[in-house]
């Protein structure tokens, strides 16, 4: 659940993360595939991974098999595995049970509320627009309000054209 949140990949992606696709050392993620083939975009992301996602893989290094999550005897799992753990998770902390694509939004709003320009967020998500980013920019602190700024730099400027 840790790289969903950290770094927004979706559940196909994660799925079909290999230890090659990791600079441990660089903390960065190269996202090249989905378990369905290409990523969404058929385009290659790089995405910085934070210090705990970071410390929490090398926790986790196997080689049981050149994916990074896999079952114990090294095969792949599942998409219904991936969800069960998450729904597990969120079972075990009373929470109501979420989506994995949930995980990847918790992604984008955060970076999003933290004051993260939504072309580093787009960037990141491996978003083909900006525009499928634009979802978020509400979150944005202070979203608009330096502009409301440009009425006290005009100051008579503004005056309303009736009064002459």
């Amino acid at each position: 659940m840790l790289v969903g949140l950290h770094t927004g990949l979706r559940a196909g992606e994660q799925l079909a993360l290999e230890w090659r696709d990791l600079e441990l050392d660089r903390r960065t993620v190269f996202v090249r595939r989905s378990v369905a083939g290409p990523t969404k975009t058929g385009r290659e992301r790089a995405v910085p991974l934070s210090a705990d996602l970071e410390a929490a893989l090398r926790a986790i290094q196997h080689d049981r098999s050149t994916l990074v999550f896999c079952n114990g005897n090294g095969t792949a799992l599942s998409i219904f595995q991936l969800h069960e753990r998450l729904w597990a998770a969120c079972r075990a902390a009373g929470l109501r049970k979420v989506r994995w694509h949930d995980l990847r939004h918790s992604f984008a709003s955060q970076l999003v509320i933290a004051g993260v320009p939504l072309p580093q967020v787009q960037e990141w998500l491996g978003h083909s627009t900006v525009a499928m980013t634009m979802r978020y920019a509400h979150l944005a602190p202070g979203v608009g309000r330096h502009w409301i700024d440009a009425l006290n730099a005009n100051h008579g400027n503004l005056t309303a054209p009736w009064r002459g």
